[in-house]
């Protein structure tokens, strides 16, 4: 297994949770007042959770209001991390080609 593992969008988990709750995107959208193209781009992880959103998701699910924004900002946390981790395998792999 990776050191790294794959870092999925919250959108994706939301997905599953629509599909458990029998909701379609444009069920879900209508709901919380949101266009389907932005939800759909959420679940697609072209679009982040705002705080707003989060909000009217947990509202819509029965969850803490700050249920999917802890998700983004976490998803964000480790994509931050990730791009840390190559920018110095990077770094090194350039130092040890310049020195040959």
């Amino acid at each position: 297994m990776s050191e790294y593992p794959a870092i999925v969008p919250p959108g994706g988990q939301l997905r599953d949770v629509l599909v458990d709750a029998g909701l379609t995107i444009d069920d879900a959208a209508a709901q919380i007042g949101v266009s389907a193209d932005r939800l759909a781009n959420v679940m697609a992880g072209r679009e982040r959770i705002t705080p707003g959103l989060s909000r009217r998701l947990g509202d819509l699910l029965g969850q803490s209001p700050t249920f999917w924004a802890n998700r983004q900002a976490e998803r964000d946390r480790r994509v931050q991390e990730a791009a840390r981790a190559v920018a110095e395998w990077s770094a090194g792999l350039n130092q040890r080609l310049a020195e040959r």
